[in-house]
């Protein structure tokens, strides 16, 4: 069994990445303990200071677990000469897997319907990012916001659900439901 101390960076709100980190190693069987130092990177010029600070309690590898990454922490470890590893576990995947949908469709647009008001930021992180700006993005799914969608103006072109597996059918049935209810509205 090897002791590491391992840098781990993550935004200010994911209080979940170090125990997600440690489970999944167990998970996968990897021989090895950590003693991860936590730093909470906030996108300021601070951010190199925090992780520098980290390092000298003899951090041996960055593990970045950050919506977007961290190019000031990614070079710090090039210059002392350690592993700097990203790890994605937003939905960021999911998002540019909808992105090149869309591009390869030439589609201009899409409203973005969530299950977890969380994620929002996340898409947005993600969508800042990129070249296209094309989306509307609503935190729940009820009437005030079906009538939000339809007043639309060009109404979208592509719809969207993010949501956990066991939350995508409850999401459809509701969509069904509301666009029952909004077809009723217009008789």
């Amino acid at each position: 069994m090897v002791v590491s101390v391992t840098v781990v960076l993550k935004e200010p709100d994911q209080d979940f990445v170090a125990a997600w980190f440690e489970n999944s190693l167990k998970v996968n069987q990897i021989d090895i303990q950590l003693d991860p130092v936590l730093v909470d990177l906030k996108g300021d010029d601070e951010d190199q200071n925090r992780v520098c600070e980290s390092l000298s309690s003899g951090g041996t590898t960055i593990v970045d677990l950050t919506w977007s990454g961290s190019d000031q922490a990614e070079k710090v470890a090039q210059d002392v000469g350690i592993p700097y590893v990203r790890i994605d576990i937003s939905i960021s995947p999911s998002l540019r897997l909808l992105d090149q949908y869309l591009e390869h469709r030439n589609s201009t647009d899409v409203t973005l319907i969530f299950d977890d008001p969380s994620k929002v930021d996340e898409a947005l992180y993600f969508w800042i990012d990129t070249t296209l700006l094309r989306m509307v993005i609503s935190e729940n799914l009820d009437k005030t916001t079906a009538n939000r969608l339809k007043a639309i103006r060009p109404i979208p072109n592509n719809f969207a659900i993010v949501a956990t597996t066991s939350n995508m059918e409850e999401l459809f049935q509701t969509v069904l439901f509301l666009l029952t209810l909004l077809a009723l509205d217009q008789k």
